[in-house]
């Protein structure tokens, strides 16, 4: 009886032979098996797919592949299992989102109102690329707002106060 040959496969399921000779006049045991069922690891290695596109396109995210040992099988291929998912960053749909303005800060006449203004991703360098739009303003309620005359009393007139015209004066802002 000879020695097993090598498993005809490296990575998985295969055949191992060996001779099986009778070396006298008579061979009356049952003669030896000679091939049976193998499996081999030595040449299993990891199958990389390639890497999807990020599942957001605004922000952080993430990327998938497939990963799998060559035979089918995890527990054959040796160290250690590489990564199936990984992180990602798309800026590729971000944009700048902006919410009403404020009432204007003046009554009356000229003031300045404000917004908020964020980017979609929730991260501002996320829309670095875009031009921000502006969150302060010049505001006049001049003619909407609640403008009104200050008038002060009249003041006394005199001849020595208000002259040969005899004029009087009051302030008005």
């Amino acid at each position: 009886v000879g020695l097993w040959s090598p498993c005809s496969n490296t990575c998985g399921p295969g055949n191992q032979t060996r001779a099986v000779t009778c070396s006298g006049r008579s061979c009356s045991a049952a003669m030896p098996v000679e091939s049976q069922a193998c499996y081999g690891t030595e040449s299993c290695t990891w199958l990389l797919g390639n890497w999807s596109t990020c599942n957001t396109t605004c922000g952080s995210g993430t990327v998938t592949r497939d990963v799998s040992c060559s035979s089918g099988s995890d527990a054959d291929c040796s160290g250690v299992r590489p990564h199936a998912s990984g992180h990602c960053h798309s800026v590729s749909s971000c944009s700048w989102s902006a919410s009403p303005w404020s009432n204007c800060s003046a009554a009356c006449g000229p003031g300045s109102s404000a917004r908020e203004i964020t980017c979609s991703s929730g991260a501002d360098a996320d829309c670095a690329h875009m031009d921000r739009p502006l969150d302060q303003a010049t505001c006049d309620n001049g003619e909407d707002g609640q403008c009104a005359w200050l008038v002060g009393d009249w003041g006394d007139c005199s001849l020595a106060a208000c002259g040969a015209a005899r004029s009087r004066a009051r302030q008005v802002a």
